[in-house]
């Protein structure tokens, strides 16, 4: 299976502009979302283990510190050897101790650059490539099977469309409903084709054009003149075009530039590399409750399991100054408002929340902690149905309840106090 991905030699030219991008990437993606990477209290953190919430604030600066060092040395040094895998290793390892302290931190684009490292520590270039070219074809198919879902197609597939259209002064207001739902449908399609034209020789340098074009137009739908997302969104997308085409784009023949180890499977090169090639496989787990859905690649899909907090608020009372901005009147109940945690972390840290029921209860644990509030009311919604995009559904009254379900999960659901 390896094999389909092996093109012929690497060169290290070729193999030098991945890893320049991989670094540039990575370092530009830390500064826009430096918040998310600090010991901070704008927004409540949840570690990965517990025992870790009672680890000195020092740790946080000093795991970023080493993730920004890192990345820069293997920008400096220009050939694979010893020292360029030992701060590759410093970067899997400060990675793993950031997450850990914070779950937040595993945006999708920080999980692929940790994935990207442990291919670069474990294998030669002419190893390696292969399965980075593996890990973007399985982010293309993954990502398109979660838009294939009733939600997507309902309501954040019409906004890409509708804004989409805007800026080529089109409206929408009197279309069809079914119009907006089946032009949708296009975002998937063309994703999921991208990722099969880039393992078919004869339509690569097509599917190239393609998904260049698909990320330039994320890029104006997702950008200030759409719907205005945040930079590292963006961000990441102009890395895809790079990574698109220094994966799958030809390399120049030059001889002296050539990669001349043997580029044939062995035995003993060949068992890490199923394994990896399994951990690119785990997303299939996801649908089973068994993988979260940023790392199965749940990107832009609105099916992921998700948590609402209403908590009481009696007349002339107001919550804390830190959660005021975020809160609204409920919909459903006299007297209580909704505290939009989702908007809480794009503004407040300039990330996506981490959409995961596990991590937002953790949240939501932390502003009832916080705040002392007389009542409260949490929902917890299951990831939703793939074709008729119906949820199961669990409220939590009291903080007993609230503890029961933190403790039901195999990764840690609490705060750090």
């Amino acid at each position: 299976m390896i094999s389909w991905f092996d093109f012929g030699p690497v060169h290290y030219r070729r193999w030098r502009q991945i890893q320049m991008v991989w670094s540039l990437s990575v370092c530009a993606l830390l500064a826009v979302t430096w918040k998310l990477w600090i010991f901070q209290n704008v927004f409540p953190q949840v570690p990965a283990m517990g025992g870790l919430a009672s680890w000195p604030a020092a740790v946080h600066g000093v795991a970023f510190g080493l993730l920004v060092l890192s990345s820069l040395a293997v920008l400096a040094i220009r050939h694979p050897n010893a020292y360029q895998r030992l701060f590759l290793l410093v970067f899997l390892v400060a990675a793993l101790l950031a997450t850990g302290l914070d779950q937040h931190r595993l945006q999708p684009w920080f999980y692929q650059s940790m994935l990207f490292a442990m291919a670069m520590i474990c294998f030669s270039p002419a190893r390696a490539l292969p399965l980075l070219r593996a890990l973007l074809v399985s982010i293309y198919l993954f990502s398109a099977l979660g838009k294939f879902d009733y939600q997507f197609l309902h309501t954040v597939g019409p906004q890409f469309v509708g804004a989409g259209c805007n800026l080529v002064g089109i409206s929408t207001e009197d279309w069809p409903v079914l119009l907006p739902v089946l032009l949708s449908a296009l975002f998937p399609v063309v994703e999921f084709a991208g990722g099969v034209g880039l393992l078919i020789k004869r339509f690569r340098r097509a599917t190239i054009i393609v998904l260049i074009t698909m990320h330039l137009g994320l890029l104006l739908i997702l950008g200030p003149l759409g719907l205005n997302h945040q930079p590292a969104v963006l961000l990441w997308n102009v890395s895809f075009i790079f990574q698109v085409l220094l994966l799958f784009g030809r390399q120049r023949a030059d001889d002296e530039s050539a990669v001349t180890e043997d580029n044939h499977d062995s035995k003993r090169l060949l068992q890490p590399s199923y394994l990896f090639v399994a951990l690119l496989l785990l997303p299939l787990l996801e649908p089973l409750g068994c993988f979260d859905h940023w790392l199965s690649w749940g990107l832009y899909s609105p099916r992921n399991s998700r948590v609402t907090l209403e908590i009481y608020q009696p007349p002339g009372k107001r919550l804390p100054a830190a959660f005021e901005p975020y809160v609204r009147p409920s919909r459903f109940r006299q007297g209580m408002v909704e505290l939009r945690m989702d908007l809480w972390s794009l503004e407040g840290l300039g990330v996506p929340i981490y959409p995961q029921d596990r991590f937002q209860l953790g949240v939501a644990a932390a502003v009832i902690d916080q705040s002392e509030v007389q009542a409260f009311l949490v929902t917890v919604q299951s990831m939703s149905e793939r074709f008729s995009g119906e949820r199961q559904q669990q409220e939590i009254k009291n903080r007993d309840q609230l503890d029961k379900e933190l403790a039901r999960f195999w990764i840690n659901a609490h705060p750090r106090p």
